[in-house]
C-alpha cells in the first residue's frame, strides 16, 4: 500500500480528533488544565493545516472556562489571535493579541510577550503602520534574542519587510542574511516562511531570477513538509506567488 504525501494528513487528522474528544471531555468535566492545554494542541495543528474557523470556535469554547489562570487565559488568547491573524482577520485577532499581552506582562514573560508583539507587528505591516510595526518588532527581537534564535529569526523576516517597504533595500536583505543565521536549516517550516519574505524583497531590488529561486525553495519545503495551503506557510508562499505574477503589488 502506497501511503505517500496521504499518511501525514491522515495523522494530523487524527491528532485534532483526539485533542477535540479531549477537550470537550475535559471541559464537561472541568479539568480545565487538560482542556486548554487538549484545545492549543488542536489549534497549533489548525495553523498547520487549516481550517482556521473551526480552532477558532474551540478556543473560544475554551475561553469561557470560569477561573482559568492568567497564564492558561494568556494562552488562548494568543493562539485565537493567531488563528485570526494567519486567515487574513486582523481587525478580529487584535483585540485578542492585545488581552494576551497585558496578561504577559504580569507577570512578566518575556517569550510570551515577545510572541504577541511580533503578531501584532505583522498586522500592523499589513495595514501599512510601518512606524508602530517597526518598534513592536524590534522589541520582540531585542526580548528573546539571546534565549531564542529561531523566532527571533522569524521576527526579522518581518523587520526586513517594514525596511523594504521603507525603500531600505540594503538594511532589508542585511537583516534577512542575519535571520537566516538564527534560523538556520533546523527548522524547515520557519525557514520556507523566511525565504517567502526574502523573496519579497529580491522582488523589489529587482531581481527576479533569485526571487523564483526562492519561490522553488519554498515550495518544495512545503511539500515535504505537507503544510497545507490554508496553513501559514501555505499563505506565504501563495502570496510570494502573487507578488510575482504582479508586478504592481507592493507584496503586503
Amino acid at each position: 500500500m502506497d501511503h505517500g504525501g496521504a499518511q501525514r494528513p491522515q495523522e494530523l487528522t487524527i491528532e485534532v480528533r483526539n485533542c477535540m474528544a479531549g477537550a470537550e471531555w475535559a471541559m464537561e468535566n472541568q479539568h480545565h488544565t487538560v482542556a486548554v492545554g487538549c484545545t492549543i494542541a488542536a489549534a497549533n495543528v489548525w495553523l498547520h493545516t487549516g481550517p482556521f474557523a473551526a480552532g477558532a470556535s474551540l478556543v473560544e469554547r475554551c475561553l469561557q472556562i470560569d477561573a482559568l489562570p492568567a497564564i492558561d487565559r494568556h494562552r488562548l488568547h494568543q493562539i485565537l489571535g493567531e488563528l485570526w491573524s494567519v486567515a487574513g482577520h486582523g481587525s478580529i485577532s487584535l483585540p485578542h493579541l492585545n488581552t494576551a499581552l497585558k496578561l504577559a506582562k504580569s507577570p512578566k514573560d518575556l517569550w510570551l510577550e515577545s510572541n504577541v508583539l511580533n503578531h501584532l507587528g505583522d498586522i500592523l505591516l499589513k495595514q501599512g503602520h510601518l512606524y508602530d510595526a517597526r518598534q513592536l518588532l524590534i522589541l520582540a527581537i531585542d526580548f528573546c534574542e539571546e534565549a531564542f534564535p529561531v523566532p527571533a529569526g522569524a521576527f526579522m523576516g518581518s523587520l526586513a519587510l517594514v525596511e523594504s517597504q521603507e525603500g531600505r533595500i540594503p538594511s532589508a536583505l542585511k537583516i534577512l542574511d542575519q535571520a537566516e543565521s538564527l534560523i538556520g536549516s533546523s527548522n524547515q517550516q520557519e525557514r520556507a516562511k523566511l525565504l517567502c519574505k526574502r523573496g519579497r524583497v529580491l522582488r523589489m531590488v529587482p531581481d527576479a531570477n533569485r526571487a523564483i529561486e526562492s519561490l522553488r525553495e519554498a515550495e518544495q519545503i512545503q511539500q515535504a513538509i505537507e503544510a497545507g495551503d490554508e496553513s501559514e506557510l501555505g499563505k506565504a508562499v501563495n502570496e510570494l506567488r502573487r507578488v510575482l505574477h504582479n508586478p504592481a503589488s507592493d507584496g503586503i
